[in-house]
């Protein structure tokens, strides 16, 4: 009789035990799966929010290269910071880039730097007017921006007849050599 009530002690405790870890673990996968919920949740966030920044961004770029090219100049002065909103949300927007397409908004973007470059440079009046190879170039930028379909825009500016397009490439390597 007391072997018996030894075993029964042994079994219930040998249960006990395994519903005690069993219980622990339950309410530490739960805690994780919590975690990491609001992990991806928070990355979620960010990336929406990078996004959101990203396209007022590249709208004005967009903007931009509408004035200039119905100005037929360059801007007088700008201090535009583009490229630094694509470095600052590139790894957001990478993480989590949800249905969007990330492959024409990382082309329009290798490319901004030379749009922030260009209408950031300080020009005398006589070098404002927009050569052959700056009306090319703009006409290449507001492409690549237009594909990204942003926000709706209140003006749009014509792309160049590509006959149009072609002499002005042909101008711009006559310019160039």
């Amino acid at each position: 009789m007391l072997v018996a009530s030894a075993v029964g002690n042994g079994v219930f405790g040998l249960i006990g035990a395994g519903i005690g870890g069993l219980s622990s673990w339950l309410i530490q996968r739960t805690a994780f799966e919590r975690e990491r919920r609001a992990r991806s949740e928070q990355r979620e966030a960010e990336a929406n929010a990078a996004w959101r920044v990203l396209d007022l961004e590249l709208a004005n770029a967009l903007d931009t290269v509408y004035d200039t090219r119905g100005k037929g100049e360059w801007p007088i002065g700008c201090n535009r910071n583009w490229q630094a909103v694509w470095q600052d949300s590139r790894a957001a927007v990478t993480h989590d880039p949800g249905a969007r397409d990330l492959a024409p908004v990382a082309a329009a973007c290798a490319r901004l730097d030379e749009l922030q470059s260009a209408v950031n440079a300080g020009r005398t009046p006589e070098e404002r007017e927009l050569t052959a190879s700056d009306q090319v170039f703009l006409d290449e930028m507001q492409e690549l921006l237009e594909e990204l379909e942003l926000a709706p825009h209140r003006r749009r500016v014509e792309r160049m007849p590509a006959p149009e397009l072609e002499r002005l490439k042909r101008r711009a390597r006559e310019e160039a050599s």
